[in-house]
């Protein structure tokens, strides 16, 4: 507010609605200057410029400040019919990317914004378009079968664009390439929104991303166009004097182009492949689907866009159905009775069937929040993970209560066996959903790096204590499904139970290997936190134990019975700083040599998945690089470049 208040008041800083210089005086082109012809360079360079706009506000930058370019905003008086038909084409692609990413809604304001203010984006067919795209590329391929000295004249009648002799061959070539790339984007993004099939959407995506090599490589043909783009065209829009964006350079952006094509063709992938049989829980769901690809865009140069999150979400929950075509309710009742044997679904007791209905629906309204807010980008996914947990937790209370209920109603039958316990199927799916999400919720915080080094090990030490309840449970849960009672129907006994024991038995393997590498990241941050002070600024145990249990009241956790309070797991740690150097070291070697095998298991039976293989990686690399330290324990630390969750020594 002081900063406020010495602005005067008229300054330009507070009041948009002053005269400013004029373009030209401030280094921009003007409205009379976009009905100038435009040279051959120009055209390509205006071109790449703002087939960037679109990925910049895919990314969540706002259109009036990235895409306030003077031919824009006065496309009617431009005179090239060539450049007018590429800005029909960007419109429709982002008239399509506006649908897509409107009908998921799981974007906030401040992530995207959908205003299109002059821009038409309205919904339309985009035939007329591709058409006219089309009759310009086909033009152009002709001239080039032309004689030589014919293709000027030849250009010159089909668009007002200036281009000398000795740039046709090469500008012309570019040009054509940039109108296909157009084509096959439009009919990609047309796909993504009919839920088309998949082969066709990756062959288009696929010639999509050769057309961006054949752009990539032509990007010097273009003249720089920063001029022509002025954040002072839209200052009508904005409540005091817009700041100018900086714009990516041309490579970087084809570099963001080639990743969201990438990663919506992993997603059509994996959703192509995912079966009602194959899904049995949201752990499943979160480790082999959305975990993977959230985890797989977060740890590549280039986050996710905003209309990677779209499709994510309407490829898994589209009209409220898995998939699109499996009921929610359907598809957990198969989840549920894959973790656990549940007696209950066969049942002709109506109060039974009534209990098993309402449970069913609140399991399915938790589901979809999950799954819209594994959506959302990570740092704000992180954020809303913690209401989620909390809305696990009180579904957890209300499957514990119908739990009770169902098994005193089946007991009711006459031909119920007395001497078998209640498995509590309901809160048992429930209770590891909450911890694996807690489980994501820590690991997430050292992707986004809000921890400090001193911090690490104390969390390492509290998610191997998550991932060995994790295991535990699913052995028990593993041992009511292979010790079902005997006194069921007929019916029931002829269901197929073994299939959910090797589901869990495949969870168990990659629970474990998680488990053991985190053991390995926690005794690494004990080992490295004795070599280097900056991973030992610890004050006091007392001050430390404070300092947690703030940290876990802040985030809501606390109250939670199934977590083990930070005092509690704090004790355990005194005795791995007081342990020999050269021994501890021994042992930290020998849990990342037992924790390397258990990936090179899991990476046969998953040898495409990039997080199996990130986290073997990790493995491998400290193994070296512990052998190393045996003659070598100066200047070391650890970074994060192998795995955004999961830490690597760095050696000087």
């Amino acid at each position: 507010m002081k900063g406020m208040s010495a602005i005067p008041i008229m300054n330009a800083k507070m009041d948009t609605g002053l005269d400013i210089a004029p373009a030209n005086e401030r280094g921009k082109l003007s409205i009379e200057d976009a009905a100038l012809p435009l040279e051959s360079n120009q055209l390509i360079g205006l071109m790449d410029s703002l087939f960037i706009s679109v990925i910049e506000w895919l990314k969540g930058q706002m259109l009036d400040q990235n895409f306030a370019c003077v031919y824009v905003v006065n496309v009617d008086n431009v005179e090239s019919r060539i450049f007018r038909s590429y800005l029909s084409g960007l419109f429709g692609i982002m008239m399509l990317a506006r649908q897509l990413i409107g009908s998921a809604g799981v974007y906030y304001d401040e992530d995207f914004c959908p205003d299109s203010h002059e821009l038409d984006l309205e919904p339309r067919d985009n035939a007329p378009v591709v058409d006219l795209i089309k009759y310009f590329k086909e033009n152009l391929i002709e001239i080039l079968k032309e004689p030589r000295e014919k293709f000027g004249d030849l250009f010159g009648a089909l668009d007002s664009t200036i281009i000398d002799n000795e740039s046709i061959e090469t500008h012309i070539p570019a040009i054509i390439d940039r109108f296909q790339f157009l084509i096959v984007t439009i009919e990609i993004f047309e796909r993504l929104l009919n839920n088309d099939d998949v082969d066709g959407l990756q062959k288009a995506i696929q010639l999509a991303l050769c057309q961006l090599e054949l752009i990539y490589k032509t990007v010097s043909l273009g003249t720089n166009m920063d001029h022509s783009f002025d954040v002072m065209i839209h200052r009508k829009f904005f409540p005091q004097t817009p700041m100018a964006v900086k714009k990516l350079p041309t490579n970087e952006g084809i570099e963001i182009w080639k990743e969201m094509l990438q990663q919506l063709s992993q997603i059509a992938l994996i959703k192509s492949n995912m079966r009602p049989d194959f899904l049995f829980g949201i752990s499943f769901l979160i480790y082999f689907s959305i975990s993977l690809s959230m985890n797989h865009f977060s740890m590549d140069k280039v986050s996710p866009t905003v209309l990677t999150m779209s499709y994510l979400y309407r490829s898994f929950l589209c009209d409220k159905q898995i998939l699109g075509q499996f009921p929610i309710s359907e598809y957990l009742k198969d989840s549920i009775s894959s973790f656990i044997h549940v007696p209950y679904f066969e049942s002709i007791n109506e109060n039974i069937l009534e209990i098993t209905s309402v449970a069913l629906s609140q399991c399915s309204k938790t589901f979809a929040t999950s799954i819209k807010t594994l959506s959302l980008n990570r740092a704000r996914q992180r954020r809303q993970l913690f209401h989620l947990i909390q809305k696990w937790e009180s579904l957890q209370m209300d499957l514990e209560r119908a739990d009770v209920q169902l098994y005193e109603l089946d007991q009711m039958r006459p031909d119920a066996n007395s001497s078998i316990q209640n498995t509590n199927p309901f809160s048992s799916w429930a209770y590891f959903h909450k911890l694996y999400l807690i489980i994501i919720t820590f690991t997430m915080g050292f992707e986004l790096e809000l921890y400090a080094p001193f911090e690490y090990d104390l969390f390492y030490c509290y998610i191997y204590y998550l991932y060995s309840i994790l295991c535990s449970h699913v052995e028990d849960m593993m041992a009511s499904s292979n010790n079902k009672p005997k006194d069921l129907t007929a019916h029931i006994q002829q269901l197929d139970l073994s299939n959910s024991s090797s589901k869990l038995e495949i969870i168990q393997k990659i629970l474990n290997a998680n488990r053991l590498l985190t053991l390995g990241s926690f005794r690494l941050c004990c080992l490295i936190s004795r070599l280097n002070p900056q991973f030992n600024s610890k004050p006091t145990y007392f001050d430390v134990s404070i300092h947690y249990k703030n940290r876990f009241k802040h985030m809501g956790l606390l109250q939670s019975p199934a977590l083990l309070q930070p005092a509690q797991y704090l004790a355990t740690l005194h005795p791995i700083y007081e342990q020999d150097i050269k021994l501890f070291l021994e042992e930290v070697i020998t849990v990342f040599v037992t924790c390397q095998l258990s990936w090179i298991d899991l990476e046969k039976t998953y040898p495409n998945d990039p997080n199996v293989s990130r986290c073997l990686k990790v493995c491998t690399h400290n193994v070296k690089a512990l052998e190393t330290l045996k003659c070598q324990a100066e200047n070391v630390t650890l970074d994060f470049s192998i795995h955004s969750s999961y830490p690597s020594i760095k050696l000087p």
